[in-house]
């Protein structure tokens, strides 16, 4: 059969390892999309600095330090500098997935205020390098790539921006504040945020959610007083 070590289906790579592209904060060293053929293996390397991966579908293993972590369609991968690193498809159902390849630099002209050693504590302190079902980040990840490949005016700014999302959103997943709700205040606002909280996370979480208990456990109130409360306020 096909020789493994060449068998992707496509892949759109943009590598910057020789002159990584300097944004404030971040320095791009490569972004990418690759769509594997059956057990494809990338093979063992060092990482040489921090890089997201994001797994579009299909399913395989991520190797750290020789620990293989199975992963599958929506799942977030957290690979840190100095991690010895692989990343083999599943026979049957091989992978497609996104990457991101940074590191912080602090330039002397920082203009976002973002704090790199806030989150590359976050990164580090890492107990488990899976974020699982994490598709938040899947659209700006996407948008990165597509500036990437049509390129147009302002390209630049809109990639960094991508760029920064896909980091501050896998930040915020490791502090586990993604979900956190405000508790608020019933009698302000005629309950209008409650309700669009349960719309909000109907959205972000559709094709994972099993059920509407879910919501109300998300959101901590009682079932039966949120659907009440949504029936009442949106007519649905």
């Amino acid at each position: 059969g096909m020789d493994k070590i060449s068998s992707k289906r496509f892949h759109f790579d943009n590598n910057y390892w020789e002159n990584p592209k300097r944004f404030d904060v971040v320095s791009l060293y490569q972004i990418g999309d690759l769509s594997c053929g059956s057990g494809y293996e990338v093979g063992l390397h060092i990482q040489p600095c921090y890089e997201i991966t994001y797994i579009l579908s299909g399913k395989g293993s991520i190797y750290t330090n020789d620990t293989p972590y199975p992963v599958s369609e929506g799942d977030v991968f957290i690979s840190l500098p100095g991690d010895r690193h692989n990343l083999i498809a599943d026979e049957a159902d091989p992978f497609r997935y996104l990457y991101l390849a940074f590191a912080f630099h602090l330039g002397d002209q920082q203009t976002i205020p973002i704090a790199p050693d806030t989150i590359e504590r976050a990164l580090q302190g890492l107990k488990y390098p899976i974020l699982p079902h994490f598709t938040e980040i899947e659209a700006p990840m996407k948008n990165a790539l597509q500036e990437l490949y049509q390129l147009s005016e302002y390209s630049q700014y809109m990639l960094e921006s991508y760029i920064l999302q896909v980091i501050i959103l896998t930040y915020r997943g490791i502090c586990g504040n993604i979900e956190r709700l405000p508790v608020y205040d019933d009698a302000r606002n005629g309950n209008q945020e409650i309700v669009y909280a349960i719309v909000t996370y109907i959205d972000r979480n559709l094709h994972s959610m099993e059920n509407l208990q879910q919501v109300a456990e998300a959101l901590n109130y009682s079932y039966s007083y949120l659907s009440h409360l949504f029936r009442e306020k949106s007519g649905m």
